[in-house]
């Protein structure tokens, strides 16, 4: 039990670390780039994303998206929270 606890633990921090750097990639170059709509995009998701608690997030992720057609596994839900930017003041 102890050894499936570790290796699931490991499957979402990387996985979740994967996606977030990804996503932080992407959302820079949109932000430094020379396109104005790229940038206010990337603006844009940024104030909403750090607007949000994580607790609200990941609740929404979980229950939300299934009635969208959605539906997500606890670990999917966990790293899809997991990948988005830090709260402000952390």
């Amino acid at each position: 039990m102890f050894r499936a606890a570790v290796y699931l633990t490991i499957i979402v921090t990387l996985g979740a670390f994967v996606l977030s750097k990804i996503l932080g990639l992407v959302l820079a170059f949109m932000g430094v780039n020379g396109i104005c709509s790229l940038s206010a995009i990337s603006r844009v998701f940024m104030f909403v994303v750090e607007g949000i608690p994580g607790l609200v997030t990941l609740f929404c992720i979980y229950f939300v998206f299934p009635d969208l057609g959605l539906s997500l596994t606890a670990v999917q839900a966990a790293i899809r929270k997991t990948s988005r930017s830090p709260d402000v003041g952390q």
